[in-house]
């Protein structure tokens, strides 16, 4: 029974410390939200930056032939029909 009562005296303890010391510093926890959300802000800058500097893709020449059905064309490099 002592036990039992220590251990949650002790587990009481533990949680009113940690609720005391999030009070004193809680510069040091509202700084992660705020270093996360500029990595992936960043992140999202590179990438628009690197979209940006990409060559424009082209898109393939298309064969069509006469009196084919409406709606049939096949790429010059794709020959596998």
């Amino acid at each position: 029974m002592r036990r039992l009562l220590l251990i949650g005296l002790m587990g009481i303890g533990a949680g009113l410390a940690w609720m005391v010391s999030s009070r004193l510093w809680p510069e040091r926890q509202a700084a992660w939200p705020s270093r996360k959300k500029l990595r992936k802000e960043a992140r999202r800058a590179e990438a628009i930056q690197r979209a940006q500097e990409q060559a424009p893709v082209r898109p393939p020449e298309v064969h069509v032939e006469k009196e084919a059905e409406t709606g049939l064309k096949v790429p010059l490099g794709d020959l596998t029909r």
